[in-house]
């Protein structure tokens, strides 16, 4: 009776599958940050920084920046953005992630939604 009464309220709460999804995406999360310690001072796959930045961004702009309350995943880019440049003469990531968000969030041509999004991760800056 005692199994069958568990069951059943296992049943009725989604909590722990939540939760077993929360700990797998941390995990991923954080092979992903040791991934890129790893291998960015290396030079693999990108030869920078920069070429990271260049190749990943995009992937923010099309997807993560228009994902309503996406919560996680930007922090692949804030961690990129704090990063020193490493190409001569480069401007930091973190100044051209910010003026890439304002020009967004200030874009009349972009949708509402989109420049909120530019505005709230501009937010989180901070």
């Amino acid at each position: 009776v005692r199994a069958d009464e568990e069951g059943r309220r296992a049943k009725a709460s989604p909590r722990p599958a939540v939760h077993d999804r929360a700990d797998a995406l941390d995990a991923l999360m954080s092979l992903l940050f040791r991934h890129l310690e790893l291998h960015l001072p290396l030079g693999r796959p990108w030869p920078t920084v920069e070429a990271a930045w260049e190749e990943l961004y995009p992937t923010f702009e099309s997807t993560i920046l228009q994902t309503h309350k996406c919560k996680f995943t930007q922090f692949v880019f804030f961690y990129l953005a704090s990063l020193p440049p490493t190409t001569p003469n480069s401007q930091p990531l973190h100044r051209t992630f910010t003026s890439s968000l304002l020009t967004t969030a200030l874009d009349p041509s972009a949708s509402p939604n989109t420049r909120q999004y530019a505005a709230c991760y501009l937010a989180q800056g901070q």
